[in-house]
């Protein structure tokens, strides 16, 4: 019994020790799916600040693309995550089947959906009044997709 004693006093001596002595709080390196990040160290102090960017077609989880070194480790977690696009509202115009579709948002990029835009507009690249907005990692392409016609008027000569 004595020595269980002993050896617990020891512990806890020992851990009172390290304590004592300000063991530091460190983190890792990231590791970041899709995303790379800058000040690239082996170990990073309590409250460091790395900045990351994903790459194309990815955005961070957060608004932010800044993580900070916790106790708990990084906060908020780096991740890149996949971008997407939320249903658009087309000025002017309908999605096809927006009943149907709804549901299906947000959306991957590289998605595509028919459109349709109201009497007197008109489509960007086909000058038609259908045509189709694709998600794209800066947002829905076309961005404005329905524009006013032109109509030309002949004069008699």
């Amino acid at each position: 019994m004595p020595n269980m004693l002993l050896s617990l006093i020891s512990v806890i001596v020992t851990l009172w020790v390290s304590q004592a002595h300000g063991q530091e709080t460190t983190c890792d390196p990231p590791t970041i799916a899709h995303g790379l990040y800058t000040q690239n160290r082996t170990k990073y102090r309590l409250e460091d600040v790395i900045t990351y960017r994903c790459d194309n077609g990815f955005s961070p989880l957060t608004r932010r693309n800044e993580t900070r070194c916790t106790d708990g480790g990084w906060a908020p977690p780096p991740r890149c995550i996949l971008k997407s696009c939320e249903f658009p509202e087309i000025k002017h115009g309908v999605l096809y089947r927006e009943d149907v579709y709804r549901k299906h948002f947000p959306t991957p990029v590289g998605q595509w959906y028919y459109y349709a835009c109201e009497d007197y507009y008109v489509t960007p690249l086909t000058q038609l009044n259908w045509a189709t907005i694709t998600c794209t990692p800066e947002g829905w392409s076309p961005k404005v997709p329905c524009l006013r016609s032109v109509c030309k008027r002949y004069l008699p000569s």
